[in-house]
Order: C-alpha cells, then sequence, then structure tokens
C-alpha cells in the first residue's frame, strides 16, 4: 500500500501505516537531495525520517482511539451479543456488573469478558 492521507467513510477511520509514512518521506528526501541518496537502516538521515514515522504513527494511534472512544459499539465491544452489558462511570477506577469488568482510564474505555485478557497492541 502507499502513503494517503487519513479519512473517515461509513467503514470508520482509514490511516496509513508506518511503512506507507516511512516510504513517502524517504520519498521526499530523495526528492529533494536526489534519488541517489543513500537511504539505508546505517544512515543518520534515515534514522531520523524513521523516528518522524514513528512520531506520526503513535500520532494516528492515538487519533484512532479517541476517534474510537466515541462510539459506544467499538469503545466497548465489537461482539454484538455484549453491547450494551457494561456499566459506565465517571473518572478513573474499576466497576463491574455481573458478567463484564471495565477499565477506564482518561478516553479509553476497555471491556473484557471473564476469562480474556486484554494487551496493548
Amino acid at each position: 500500500m502507499s502513503y494517503f492521507a487519513p479519512y473517515i467513510d461509513g467503514a470508520g477511520l482509514h490511516m496509513p501505516t508506518y511503512e506507507d509514512r516511512l516510504s513517502d518521506l524517504v520519498s521526499a528526501y530523495r526528492s529533494i537531495f536526489g534519488v541517489d541518496a543513500e537511504m539505508s537502516e546505517a544512515v543518520p538521515d534515515y534514522q531520523l525520517l524513521s523516528v518522524f514515522a514513528k512520531a506520526l504513527d503513535d500520532t494516528s494511534a492515538l487519533v484512532l482511539q479517541a476517534y474510537n472512544s466515541w462510539n459506544v459499539k467499538s469503545a466497548l465491544a465489537a461482539d454484538p451479543a455484549h453491547e450494551g452489558q457494561c456499566s459506565f462511570s465517571s473518572g478513573a477506577g474499576m466497576q463491574k456488573n455481573p458478567d463484564r469488568t471495565i477499565d477506564r482510564t482518561g478516553t479509553s474505555l476497555a471491556c473484557t469478558l471473564p476469562g480474556t485478557t486484554v494487551t496493548e497492541p
């Protein structure tokens, strides 16, 4: 895939990957400094472009998390059988209901079924 500007449509939020961003930054670099510019992982300029791409990717992850937190269906669970079974509270902390545990910190909300674990992406 190649770089594209982020957009929202009926299917949700679409954003380029880290690799797409890095490739676009390398292409822009080469358009400025020439196509024969050395761009291997050992070159400091490539390493700097990688840092920029990672920062953009981290920002995109935060935007995606914020976007998903506004929709109760995506904030709670993708499984329609469990939709609406979580209870909310204001502020941080844990709350329980008969078949769910909710972990809410800031704008992040995760509901898990008993016996499952949530790991960071």
